[in-house]
């Protein structure tokens, strides 16, 4: 068809090959803007992450550094047994000798802004604060609740959950009792945690009772790493890793029940030839019940 000018009508070329001319560039920028709207959906949408922050007896160790088949851990390097891989992530960034004052300056600004809303992050200091040198010393009641509260308004402002989580006690006996060797500290975060309406996870209180339970002998050989009064193993991560999951799943702090890979609540015995045996690698064994 020839128009008043000559040419044929861009309408009839667009008919005769079977497209018209603007076809191809609208079909590019929408995979554009699909593409776009994909990768956005991929950063918002993933895992929840559950973050740790504390010092060496919550943090991941390298197995190079201790001796088979004790192996030297913090606590927290083994939450990730009790979760599920495919609802949540652990991210331990738990660091030797840091107190809630030297974590802040550096170890929290390489993670602060990944945090996400629904994200939870478990808050565990008080072992490294009365260390008198001018970097890591914090006073209960005045600026050891003050450094706490950065990291609980920060995780607020985001939406995300703080729990605070007292530090573990030490394989300190006075008798057959624990004395607590964490002075005022595990009552200021408690305090803290009443005042704020903080979710608390009282394993300074947790790990005392388990430890007089077990008594001195046990509590050494099946927590405790060799010759050390602070720092556990892996037999003792997983205890006290399950003192944590079984205390929240006490709290019925849902969420965090609803990625536990076994959310009934159970307690952890030493072994005395009863039924319903569990072994734990590197010797120790515990029945659940």
């Amino acid at each position: 068809m020839i128009n008043n000018f000559g040419r044929k009508h861009s309408t009839q070329i667009g008919m005769v090959h079977g497209y018209y001319p603007r076809k191809g560039l609208f079909v590019r920028i929408l995979l554009l803007t699909l593409g776009f709207i994909f990768l956005i959906a991929a950063t918002y949408s993933r895992k929840p992450i559950i973050w740790v922050l504390g010092d060496s007896t919550a943090c991941d160790v390298p197995s190079n550094v201790s001796t088979p088949p004790h192996y030297l851990m913090g606590w927290a390097q083994m939450l990730h047994t009790f979760f599920d891989p495919n609802k949540v992530e652990i991210q331990n960034h738990a660091g030797k000798g840091q107190s809630s004052r030297t974590f802040l300056k550096q170890k929290w600004p390489a993670f602060k802004d990944k945090i996400q809303k629904g994200d939870y992050l478990i808050i565990q200091f008080g072992h490294n604060d009365p260390k008198t040198d001018r970097d890591r010393l914090t006073i209960p009641g005045s600026t050891f609740e003050q450094y706490l509260m950065e990291y609980i308004s920060h995780a607020r402002k985001l939406e995300a959950i703080p729990i605070l989580t007292t530090p573990i006690e030490r394989n300190s006996w006075d008798g057959d009792k624990v004395p607590t060797t964490h002075g005022k500290y595990p009552e200021a975060m408690r305090n803290l945690a009443k005042k704020e309406n903080v979710i608390l996870v009282d394993l300074t209180q947790l790990t005392n009772d388990l430890f007089v339970k077990l008594g001195r002998e046990a509590t050494t050989k099946t927590i405790f790493y060799p010759g050390d009064s602070v720092h556990i193993k892996k037999t003792g991560a997983i205890a006290i890793s399950k003192l944590f999951t079984d205390d929240l799943a006490r709290q019925k702090v849902m969420q965090i029940c609803s990625w536990l890979k076994n959310p009934l609540v159970t307690t952890m015995r030493p072994f005395s030839g009863a039924n319903h045996l569990k072994k734990i690698r590197g010797g120790a064994f515990f029945y659940l019940s």
